[in-house]
């Protein structure tokens, strides 16, 4: 490879691959081709979407034995937060199970493998966007998936267990990061987490498009092709 290949375009920080230099970039989205949510914020109910190809790795179940503490500590909370589950996988069995187990059948709701303007309608009620909380599983830290990105362009805050690499050396308000472990993740934190955002009197709306404009600084196609370009072109 080292006598035909220029350059190696890596995800990674690695700064030469089989004695090749690389470019580093990460996963880029086209931000304008992914609706933004546009739902008004409730008052006493929070939904968190998950949508993925549900793995190990993705680590949901932390969030559903969240939601059991959640409402095992108070069975009338005033604020309700509903967990919208979209897709399949080899997880998904496990996941409703659980749901079951627990009696959460109210609060996690299961719609399968959704897209186009199904998925946008699911996607209208989202308050909060999960990444993944199971990489410790995979003995991973870093993230650079595509998931996130969408999330950014619809203009969803995100709680994830991974370091989302869009994120490196920045801590917008707008992202919550939890241990990358196998505990429970703290509904009570999420719920405050998500009051936050809007303790200045910003509304959704506004938050959405404060969100999406993040993501067109750095994570838009146009953006994160700039080092591949740069190369070409000196």
């Amino acid at each position: 490879m080292k006598k035909y290949v220029d350059r190696i375009t890596t995800f990674s920080d690695d700064e030469e691959i089989y004695g090749i230099p690389t470019i580093r970039i990460m996963n880029g989205i086209i931000v304008d081709d992914v609706p933004k949510v546009c739902s008004e914020k409730q008052e006493d109910i929070i939904n968190l979407i998950a949508v993925a190809s549900f793995q190990k790795h993705h680590g949901y179940e932390r969030c559903i034995t969240g939601l059991k503490d959640y409402y095992a500590g108070d069975s009338n909370r005033k604020i309700k937060i509903y967990l919208h589950m979209v897709g399949d996988g080899s997880e998904l069995k496990k996941y409703k199970k659980m749901t079951r187990q627990y009696g959460l059948e109210d609060y996690v709701l299961f719609y399968g493998h959704r897209s186009g303007e199904d998925l946008n309608q699911i996607y209208a009620k989202a308050d909060i966007a999960l990444g993944s909380f199971g990489f410790y599983k995979i003995k991973l830290e870093r993230s650079s998936v595509l998931k996130v990105r969408e999330y950014l362009s619809r203009g969803l805050p995100i709680i994830s267990a991974c370091k989302e690499d869009v994120f490196q050396g920045d801590s917008p308000k707008f992202y919550m990061h939890v241990e990358n472990e196998d505990t429970a993740v703290n509904m009570q934190q999420v719920m405050e987490f998500y009051m936050s955002l809007f303790s200045d009197k910003t509304g959704k709306a506004q938050m959405a498009e404060y969100i999406r404009s993040y993501a067109k600084k750095k994570v838009d196609m146009s953006i994160v092709m700039k080092p591949i370009i740069t190369y070409i072109f000196e």
